[in-house]
């Protein structure tokens, strides 16, 4: 053979081993890089957890806490943000005005904080004349939930115009039950058999704190009457879960089974009219044992991440912040008023973990379900609502003023 092409088999078989053992380095070098992956991934199961952060849970959440005042101000007070994405009209109409209220009254009821005392005063005192008329009068339940901070307002100033703006929300609430069959409230006009449960919500605590602060007992009597009414009529028996109403004419439930809103609406219900009424009460303690067993059963009936989803016998649903902040609120209430045992804070704590986390940076708790169009209407739009701002910041309250408390009451680690 020629030295030429000697030369050139040789320059050939070369550059073939050259390419073979590249080829190895990479692939050793993949292995490698595999490998170490690999091993952090195992190291990252075995190796002891971090010690827990030290400290309060108080000290870490402060700023949470003002930076959902801060987006209620903006939906109570701020006509460019009304409600978050209602118009004006729409908020005052959907109740969300006493939603987003329920914050800074629950708030200035335990610290007594002026910042929420303006913004409650702030928003009432436009509606009303100076001698606490109702400038555009009273026409649907929706209205009367601001009672509740109204009658915080008159014991906090002791002035005579919340007097009147309270007593004439009761006034409307009677005489509206007066021109009923069955002696209670209907939600609307148009139908004046059904019961929802959106109307205990509404009024029941108004009706029982009416009745504790101006002695009128006929008051928590129609609070203490529509609540049996449902416990009785509004409750779907083998899932123990609530309906959306009721038909007085037919006594038989109506809607979704287990709606999670309507579930927070009964036990907001139940928990502020329970926590007003006198220890002599025939009804209290009647009351506490359906409390206890519908906050059991709707625990059972929970997502893994503590709170709810908008429909509560389907656990796999999307979550809804609104009626899983009321439901929380509604247990660290009653255990706060002494009618639920202290193992429940387990409960609450997980649950606002979860509500946290669905927080956005501006203060907005997100992830609501959107409003109701009616009974079995449930739109699936998500996003934040008044009705889950106003209960997880008064259910954060709560839970601070635990954490301030020196008695031995578990404190949050979440």
């Amino acid at each position: 053979m020629p030295e030429r092409d000697i030369k050139k088999v040789g320059y050939n078989l070369s550059r073939t081993r050259y390419v073979k053992y590249s080829l190895y380095s990479i692939i050793a070098a993949l292995l490698i890089i595999d490998a170490l992956w690999l091993g952090s991934k195992l190291w990252s199961r075995i190796k002891p957890a971090p010690p827990p952060i030290q400290y309060t849970w108080k000290q870490l959440n402060q700023q949470y806490v003002d930076s959902l005042k801060s987006a209620l101000e903006k939906m109570l007070l701020d006509k460019d943000h009304p409600g978050a994405g209602m118009s004006g009209e729409e908020f005052d109409r959907a109740m969300g005005a006493s939603m987003a209220m329920m914050g800074h009254t629950v708030s200035f009821e335990l610290t007594q904080n002026q910042r929420d005392a303006n913004v409650i005063k702030t928003y009432i005192d436009c509606r009303l004349t100076a001698d606490g008329k109702f400038k555009a009068g009273l026409t649907r339940l929706d209205e009367c939930m601001m009672g509740w901070p109204i009658i915080e307002l008159y014991l906090s100033t002791q002035d005579k115009k919340y007097a009147n703006a309270a007593k004439e929300i009761y006034a409307f609430l009677d005489k509206t039950a007066s021109t009923t069959k069955d002696g209670t409230l209907q939600y609307s006009a148009d139908n004046p058999d059904d019961r929802l449960v959106d109307s205990l919500g509404l009024v029941c605590p108004f009706l029982s704190y009416y009745g504790k602060v101006f002695n009128e007992p006929k008051a928590q009597e129609l609070s203490v009457r529509m609540l049996k009414d449902f416990l009785e009529y509004g409750i779907e028996p083998r899932s123990g879960l609530p309906c959306h109403g009721f038909s007085t004419s037919r006594e038989c439930p109506l809607g979704l089974i287990g709606w999670t809103r309507g579930a927070g609406w009964l036990m907001l219900g139940l928990t502020e009219t329970i926590r007003h009424l006198p220890a002599t009460s025939s009804y209290r303690q009647d009351l506490c044992d359906e409390f206890r067993k519908l906050t059991d059963t709707l625990i059972s009936w929970r997502k893994a991440d503590g709170c709810w989803g908008w429909n509560a016998n389907k656990p796999d649903c999307h979550l809804d912040t609104s009626g899983s902040s009321m439901i929380a609120y509604s247990i660290e209430r009653a255990i706060h008023s002494g009618f639920l045992d202290v193992s429940y804070y387990l409960v609450t704590d997980k649950a606002l973990a979860c509500l946290v986390k669905n927080t956005r940076s501006d203060g907005l708790v997100d992830n609501s379900l959107g409003d109701s169009g009616g009974v079995g209407i449930y739109p699936q739009i998500y996003g934040p609502a008044a009705w889950a701002q106003g209960p997880t910041t008064a259910l954060c309250i709560l839970i601070l003023d635990r954490e301030s408390s020196s008695d031995s009451r578990p404190k949050n680690r979440l």
